[in-house]
């Protein structure tokens, strides 16, 4: 319960941001339920060493490269709180799991690509997103990564910053929507006022999905 309440009130302060900019977001309609499970380490299938543009990223039981887990919320919102985590499995899609920080959610999937195996990584922070996808080779056509800040968010002050924004997110979405659809929401973001008037930015999202299917 004090995970749901940690969530929700995530959401209203994201949600109240993005009034105070002026954007609209328009969410999507419910998907089927996805369940959840609290775990205390992380399952084999993600462990191992991974490979990404010349970074090497390892992942244990308790550890997610930099990252360790946490049992309980580190309740200092701070940068420093993307150190800590608490995994969740997921029903679907197959072998897939949330991380939740004090300032957010990494959606972590392991599949093939290719015929190679992946570790596919959205991570959901206070004012961007990126899309990661490592290997266990350490140079391989399926890595990526792709930064975009948050839809209208942080330093989009001009038109060309927008279409920058929406540009990037255009970038990750076909991976996301492809391998993560099922543990996200699709949302489109726009302001109707200029310079931005006539620019919209779909993403996906585990926030408002992540506090109703978590127990």
């Amino acid at each position: 319960m004090k995970m749901v309440k940690f969530v929700s009130a995530l959401l209203v302060a994201v949600g109240c941001g993005l009034l105070a900019s002026g954007t609209l977001t328009t969410p999507t309609s419910a998907q089927a339920a996805v369940k959840t499970h609290k775990v205390t380490k992380l399952p084999k299938t993600f462990r191992g060493t991974w490979y990404n543009k010349g970074h090497k990223f390892k992942v244990t039981a308790k550890k997610f490269g930099p990252s360790t887990y946490r049992k309980k919320h580190d309740t200092n919102a701070t940068a420093s709180s993307e150190r800590y985590f608490m995994p969740y499995t997921l029903s679907k899609p197959k072998h897939t799991m949330y991380l939740v920080t004090s300032i957010g959610i990494n959606t972590i999937r392991r599949t093939k690509i290719g015929g190679r195996a992946v570790l596919i990584r959205y991570d959901e922070q206070e004012h961007a997103n990126q899309l990661t996808i490592y290997t266990r080779a350490k140079k391989a056509k399926q890595q990526k990564n792709v930064v975009a800040t948050n839809p209208f968010g942080i330093n989009i002050t001009t038109r060309k910053d927008a279409l920058n924004n929406q540009k990037g997110y255009r970038k990750m979405n076909p991976t996301v929507k492809k391998y993560l659809r099922q543990a996200m929401k699709k949302k489109v973001d726009q302001i109707k006022f200029k310079p931005f008037k006539g620019i919209k930015i779909t993403s996906y999202t585990a926030y408002g999905f992540f506090n109703k299917v978590v127990h």
